[in-house]
């Protein structure tokens, strides 16, 4: 893994003033393939990986794992997405179901969908009190406020799909599949349609986001 730092030169036609730091296994990361990124709201760097979620404060590493029988530790060691909500908590995808970390506590909240282990592949924050949330087989929002899933949100059209990846620019919120298509959610309208113009070579939308000036590259 590597972690950039730097500034723009103040000079003219010169390259930005950038560093780059390698960070491995030898300095605590618990897996070298890294999923997701995320920083909370005190700077705090959080990288998932099959083998856990890792807390990166800039000297070392803490580790959250899984722990048989101990409800306050992480949901699953594998962690499919990391989301830092609008008020920089972090909220964790992992393969049996949606975590969010506590800090006052240091322990994590973990919440299954209709009671049932199910993997959350994205999390994106739909508004100050709501997650728009990935399962591996429908999509559905998450209350921060009441902690529990709902249905009643979303149109309901948007439910069944699969999604791989979401973004959001100017009130729109834009969705990528498993099956490489890629959909337009507007919140305002409760709607959501196709963008038939988008042009892919096939498989899944597993990242994408937004240009002010040139519109969404994936």
């Amino acid at each position: 893994m590597c972690l950039f730092s730097g500034q723009p030169s103040e000079a003219a036609g010169h390259d930005p003033d950038i560093h780059f730091t390698r960070i491995s296994i030898d300095a605590g990361l618990s897996q070298s393939t890294i999923f997701s990124i995320a920083q909370d709201r005190t700077g705090n760097m959080w990288f998932a990986t099959y083998d856990g979620v890792n807390r990166y404060d800039g000297y070392g590493f803490t580790v959250y794992q899984n722990q048989i029988g101990d409800t306050t530790s992480i949901a699953d060691d594998i962690i499919r997405t990391l989301c830092a909500d609008k008020s920089g908590r972090i909220w964790v995808g992992t393969a049996s179901g949606l975590s969010f970390y506590d800090e006052d506590m240091d322990i994590f909240r973990n919440f299954a969908y209709k009671g049932i282990p199910s993997a959350v592949n994205v999390i994106y924050p739909l508004s100050e009190s709501m997650l728009l949330v990935a399962l591996d087989d429908r999509m559905s929002v998450f209350d921060m406020e009441k902690r529990t899933f709902r249905d009643d949100v979303l149109p309901v059209s948007m439910l069944p799909m699969k999604a791989t990846a979401v973004t959001s620019s100017e009130g729109k919120f834009y969705v990528g599949t498993d099956a490489g298509e890629l959909y337009v959610y507007e919140p305002e309208e409760n709607t959501v349609y196709a963008m038939h113009e988008f042009v892919h070579g096939g498989g899944a939308v597993y990242s994408h986001f937004c240009l002010k000036t040139a519109g969404i590259c994936m």
